[in-house]
């Protein structure tokens, strides 16, 4: 009577998970033409998972910081940039992170801090966690601010 596994068994199994897994990343993950079609808050989100999923994918930190009409993802050690995806016109006049634990942030140049309590970049690691961070949308009609939450990377709204 066989009891368990072969080895061959649970490769092939392993294998197809990997596929699986594969084929959900590439329809679940946003593209770089579907972000710069929509709302400020829908291209920083997208960016946001992109930026937690390199991280987990690559098995090192990546970072994520506004340009002057873009948000860009990219890779601190290998100077790569994996993703820049433009924010649309309009509506807004300037787009800001800002520390949420600003005592627990150095002054390093790595998060880009300043005493204003704005960063530069987000940091996302390996391991799933990322820098605390609020975004600020300075808009014509007033201002939004949306935490990020750094488990699912979703925003959430604090004010208007």
């Amino acid at each position: 009577m066989r009891r368990g596994f072969t080895l061959i068994e649970i490769m092939l199994s392993i294998a197809l998970i990997a596929v699986m897994a594969g084929l959900a990343a590439g329809i679940l993950l946003p593209s770089r033409e579907s972000l710069e079609s929509r709302s400020p808050e829908s291209v920083i989100i997208g960016a946001v998972k992109q930026a937690k999923m390199e991280a987990l994918d690559r098995g090192r930190e990546v970072f994520l910081k506004m340009e002057d009409e873009s948000v860009a993802v990219f890779d601190l050690e290998s100077r790569e940039e994996i993703l820049k995806a433009k924010l649309p016109s309009g509506g807004y006049s300037e787009i800001s992170f800002e520390a949420l634990l600003p005592e627990n942030l150095s002054t390093s140049k790595i998060f880009g801090y300043s005493p204003d309590n704005t960063l530069k970049r987000l940091r996302f690691s390996p391991d799933g966690s990322m820098t605390p961070a609020r975004i600020v949308i300075k808009g014509v009609d007033g201002n939004k601010s949306y935490e990020i939450d750094p488990f699912n990377g979703s925003l959430v709204k604090k004010d208007g």
